[in-house]
């Protein structure tokens, strides 16, 4: 709010120099003015001092006058007609005594002068942006389709009010525009009414699903891809649908399951009235199992067999250099046993756990080579178990003129992996025409060598060169030695 001092030569003593405070004795008026209500007049008002002086003064505004001691009268002017001073009215008396400060507060209150426009729209797909207003040709605003808007500061008088910018789907009920006579203070009461048509439909898709396994949504698409709508638990509306005939397909249809009877039906939407249209497509399908199931068999023989087991199926996850299993089955199966496990279509591979120490799997069965889960496919898959601890006897042969009397057997293991690496897993002590049993504890690819050959003997055949040991199985390595002189 901005202050200004005003130095009234008529009324004021004079102003000794660098006395900001006005004359020795005089005193001083503070004029403020509030102003509250509607139409408030913007060029403010001019205050009238003693009848000599027209200071100007905002609506909401103050002034700081110095004045000489005495009786002042101060009258507010330029108050609009829509407006009214209260308390005493405009014209003040204010005693001011030498040095005093005297109060003086104008209370303006304005009452809006114009129309108060309503509409009332009913019916369908309503013009959002409402209806656009005009006063006397100019336009002065929009109204909401149901909704009302004061247009004031116009003068009283006789104004033409008209709507303007009706959607093409609604008419007004009656005339669109009205000639009002506006009485000062007053906000005269204008109505319209307007009715809208549907400017679209609907098309209902229903979705009978039978079988095992059965899908729960799909997709309903208008007209190849210019609307769609999610169809959950048999039902979907496709909306917004203009007026005349559409072709609805269903998609997103599960591997499992197929529509049948027509995949592509027409829906006929009407559009112009006051009830929106729905229109109703149906459509069938059958599903079968969206998985695969493969039974598994064990066949456990040896020495102290193993009675039961852990098997599993999983996914190979693999991300560039690395793999995870995701394990999505599991069943326990006995040692000579069998059991099923199923899963969505997809690839596989199942693995046999818990299997002894002493026991083991046949080769290249455990993990299974990758399995593909098919749509309803019936897969089967064996497990051979072997156990027992496995042994390979050795045994020598010497000829000759002085002969060895004794040697030493190794048993060597065959390790492949990004090169051979052999090592030995069991040792022994056989005569020159003995023998020796060597247990290596696993299964796996083996030969065996013998050392401690006298320097006039040598080695002649073994028998055979390398061969696999399976868990339960005794394999018989036999060397001949010819010794000389």
């Amino acid at each position: 709010m901005r202050i200004r001092l005003i130095a009234l030569g008529v009324v004021l003593a004079a102003v000794a120099c660098g006395d900001s405070t006005g004359p020795v004795g005089s005193g001083s008026l503070v004029v403020t003015v509030g102003t509250s209500g509607d139409d408030l007049d913007l060029a403010g008002y001019e205050l009238e001092v003693d009848g000599r002086l027209s200071i100007p003064i905002g609506v909401q505004g103050q002034q700081t006058l110095t004045v000489n001691p005495g009786n002042h009268e101060l009258v507010l002017h330029g108050v609009a007609a829509n407006c009214s001073v209260g308390g005493d009215g405009p014209r003040r008396t204010a005693a001011v005594t030498p040095g005093g400060t005297v109060p003086v507060s104008y209370s303006v209150n304005c009452e809006a002068t114009g129309v108060r426009v309503g509409l009332t729209s009913t019916g369908l797909d309503l013009d959002a942006n409402g209806m656009a207003i005009k006063v006397d040709d100019v336009p002065r605003g929009f109204v909401a389709p149901n909704g009302e808007v004061a247009i004031s500061r116009l003068e009283p008088g006789d104004h033409l009010i008209a709507l303007e910018g009706i959607a093409p789907n609604c008419e007004v009920l009656g005339e669109s525009s009205e000639v009002v006579t506006v009485v000062n203070r007053e906000l005269a009461a204008v109505a319209f009414a307007l009715e809208c048509v549907a400017t679209t439909g609907a098309i209902r898709v229903q979705v009978a699903t039978t079988g095992p396994d059965p899908d729960d949504a799909y997709i309903a698409l208008r007209n190849g891809n210019s609307g769609s709508a999610l169809v959950v638990g048999g039902t979907g509306v496709l909306g917004n649908v203009p007026g005349g005939t559409h072709q609805v397909t269903l998609s997103d249809v599960g591997p499992n399951c197929a529509i049948e009877g027509p995949t592509e039906q027409s829906a006929a939407v009407t559009v112009g009235t006051l009830v929106r249209d729905t229109a109703e497509v149906a459509f069938a399908v059958t599903c079968v199992l969206n998985s695969g199931t493969v039974t598994v068999t064990t066949s456990t023989t040896g020495t102290d067999p193993d009675t039961a087991y852990e098997l599993k199926l999983y996914q190979e996850d693999c991300w560039y250099y690395g793999c995870s299993e995701v394990v999505v089955a599991t069943s326990p199966i006995a040692g000579n046993g069998a059991a099923s496990l199923s899963a969505v279509s997809g690839s596989y591979r199942l693995r046999l756990e818990g299997v002894a120490a002493h026991c083991g799997v046949a080769p290249g069965q455990n993990p299974s080579a990758t399995l593909a889960f098919t749509v309803g496919a019936e897969l089967e898959y064996h497990f051979e178990v072997k156990c027992g601890a496995p042994e390979v006897r050795v045994s020598v042969t010497t000829t000759g003129s002085a002969p060895d009397t004794e040697y030493q057997a190794q048993l060597w293991y065959i390790e492949y992996y990004w090169y051979d690496y052999d090592y030995i897993v069991d040792t022994g002590v056989l005569a020159a025409n003995g023998t020796v049993t060597l247990e290596p504890g696993f299964a796996g690819s083996f030969y065996v060598t013998l050392s401690d050959v006298a320097a006039n003997c040598a080695v002649t055949s073994r028998i055979p060169d390398v061969f696999y040991l399976d868990f339960g199985d005794t394999q018989a390595v036999a060397f001949t030695v010819a010794c000389g002189p």
